[in-house]
């Protein structure tokens, strides 16, 4: 076996390469700077062609970069540090060496919301053409080298403070007419306390083991193993109180297997957001560097000194391109939530709009199924709760005129059978203005509200018939109604629908439930059910209540989603109209002026001009919050909006 300037070799490729020459020690002297080890070894393994690293702002740092790598070359300084890159992020690197030999890295890295980072990279090294000659210095033929290492790498924040990452690496070697490849593992670890001193707040312990899985290279029986090396290291921002303005401090050291310890130092400033200088110490020179961004790109420079054994590298210049794009991981969770609350908004809509339709066929049928069996008042109120639905539908008013006028036959002979049995016209009088209270009431749907009127009456007259016959119609309705809305609430629950459950059972108190322990214990389930369901089933509760004009109950729901959400402005604004709605009442305009203005917001209405009547109403609204006329006439405008 021969050697030559620490390369092993046997005979057969001895005899064609022993004579290494001066200019192929020349292309290497970089790596006999970075490690005391000979460039080949038998045994004790190499430092490697790629231990310079990447990026031209690491190298300004004087490589103390294994507590602070927040970009594509964490790859190989620590992957650890992967899942504090917020946006993607690309990166190139150029060192250019000695006799034409170049030194290259291109780094893309993708953070994942949810799922951490993944980077990919490569760093590539080529020479020219090599002269060969034999031992008495005589030409024989030019040959090349040339190493490329892929690198596949994975970070991940953890709880505690802790993030953890690994790289793979693939390597490929060529010489001459010979090739070797082999590949290996690097782990790495970031640790950043959280504590309330000031000196020791903000800092971040990095550690990177390389070579965890130790590369083995064979070229032509010369073997290279590949021996791992520990960074430990720290870094400490220092904010200053001019936004863009800040520092950084790190501190590095460096444990070879078969190298002498290197510490590490490293010092960065940056300016206005966009310059930065730098300078550091690699543990045998000193460096510089500095840098500027501009938007979504960074150029960093450095400048190195390279002690080698032989004195031939001299002063070398880094430079690193870097490009962040896309969306941050912020941006993007807030994207996708917004893209969520659409989704519920939209489903919600659909599915209020497919259980309207059904409940208003089921009250035109029964209606109907009433009023042929002459039971015109029951027939009245399925009509009437069907015309809430859709107020608009000609066959719903159509059929609830029919049931109204007959009732109103049946109201004025019972009516005038009482009043002509009554004995103080007073008396007539009061019982025939509540009866007609009461009626109102009924007609629009409010049962308990008409109960009262009638049983005013009743205290004036006890033993009136009629007041009596319409309190029990109603009740029994009352009772029926609620009957069937809490069946079908305990129907819904039983299936696990618990925003439908909740919204029978809401339905069923403001059917004028009127046993006061029914009523506490369905209070007492809807509070049960509401603390049952998340964010989005009590936004998409509050919103069907809305839509039902149900306001009260819309509140409670958009609170409590508040609760889960506190910053959802969209949730916010669907609250602040509830509560107006749910308060409104007519209010006198206070001035001429004001009043003009909400005509014209009338008539732009009239004209289909409804983003203009939008934008006038709203300004109303503010002087005037709780004013029904201004809301009634926003909600038209945007339901005939929403259907142009």
């Amino acid at each position: 076996m021969n050697t030559k300037n620490g390369l092993k070799m046997d005979k057969p490729f001895a005899q064609r390469r022993q004579p290494f020459l001066r200019r192929f020690v020349a292309v290497f002297a970089f790596a006999g700077w970075l490690s005391a080890t000979p460039l080949f070894a038998q045994s004790g393994g190499t430092q490697g062609d790629f231990a310079l690293g990447a990026g031209a702002r690491a190298m300004g740092l004087g490589s103390a970069y294994v507590a602070m790598p927040y970009d594509a070359t964490a790859a190989f300084w620590n992957p650890a540090g992967l899942d504090n890159i917020e946006r993607s992020n690309l990166i190139f690197f150029y060192a250019p060496l000695l006799e034409g030999t170049r030194y290259n890295y291109i780094g893309y890295a993708y953070p994942f919301v949810q799922f951490g980072t993944i980077s990919v990279g490569v760093f590539h090294m080529s020479t020219g053409d090599l002269e060969e000659r034999d031992l008495n210095g005589n030409f024989l033929s030019t040959f090349s080298y040339s190493r490329t290492q892929a690198l596949v790498a994975y970070g991940k924040k953890l709880p505690y403070s802790l993030s953890l990452g690994a790289t793979l690496k693939f390597d490929y070697q060529s010489m001459a007419d010979g090739t070797a490849s082999g590949g290996g593992l690097d782990l790495g670890l970031l640790y950043s306390p959280d504590s309330d001193f000031p000196v020791l707040g903000d800092f971040t312990l990095g550690l990177n083991l390389q070579n965890a899985l130790t590369p083995r290279l064979k070229l032509d029986q010369i073997a290279e193993n590949m021996p791992r090396i520990l960074r430990v290291g720290i870094s400490k921002p220092i904010p200053f109180s001019k936004p863009g303005n800040h520092a950084n401090l790190l501190l590095g050291v460096r444990f070879g297997q078969r190298d002498e310890t290197r510490i590490n130092l490293g010092g960065e400033v940056g300016f206005n957001g966009q310059f930065m200088l730098r300078t550091g110490f690699d543990g045998k020179s000193p460096s510089f560097g500095g840098g500027f961004r501009y938007g979504s790109y960074t150029i960093d420079y450095a400048l190195n000194r390279v002690t080698d054994a032989a004195d031939v590298m001299g002063t070398q210049h880094r430079i690193s391109v870097m490009i962040d794009f896309g969306k941050t991981k912020t941006e993007r969770v807030e994207l996708s939530r917004r893209l969520e609350i659409q989704r519920i908004e939209e489903q919600t809509a659909q599915r209020v709009t497919l259980r309207q339709k059904l409940d208003f066929e089921d009250f035109m049928n029964k209606g109907k199924a009433y009023y042929q069996q002459g039971e015109f008042f029951i027939s009245m109120i399925r009509f009437a709760s069907a015309r809430e639905i859709f107020p608009n539908d000609p066959d719903a008013n159509a059929w609830y005129d029919r049931a109204r006028q007959k009732v109103e036959e049946e109201q004025q002979q019972e009516v005038e059978r009482e009043v002509a049995q009554a004995e103080e016209a007073v008396k007539e009088q009061f019982i025939k203005e509540q009866f007609d209270k009461g009626m109102k009431f009924l007609e629009a749907g409010k049962y308990s509200e008409a109960i009262v009127e009638w049983q005013r009456g009743l205290e004036q007259d006890p033993e009136n018939e009629l007041l009596k016959s319409w309190i029990d119609k109603t009740e029994n309705e009352i009772i029926g109604q609620v009957s069937e809305t809490l069946d079908k609430a305990k129907a819904a629950e039983a299936q696990n629908r618990l925003t439908v459950a909740l919204e029978y059972y809401d339905q069923a108190i403001r059917q004028g439930l009127r046993d006061d322990s029914e009523r506490q214990a369905i209070e007492e389930r809807i509070a049960e059910l509401r603390r049952q369901l998340t964010f989005n089933d009590m936004f998409r509760q509050g919103l069907t209540d809305y839509i039902e004009k149900n306001y009260a109950s819309a509140m409670k729901s958009f609170q409590e989603a508040l609760k889960i959400v506190p910053d959802d402005k969209r949730v916010q604004q669907y609250l602040d109209d509830a509560e107006a709605r749910a308060n409104a009442r007519i209010i006198d305009f206070p001035d001429e002026n004001f009043r003009r203005r909400f005509l014209e917001a009338v008539r732009l209405i009239q004209r289909e001009d409804y983003s203009a009547a939008l934008t006038i109403l709203s300004e109303l609204q503010q002087q005037q919050r709780y004013n029904k006329r201004i809301l009634d006439a926003i909600d038209l405008a945007r339901e005939r909006q929403q259907k142009k």
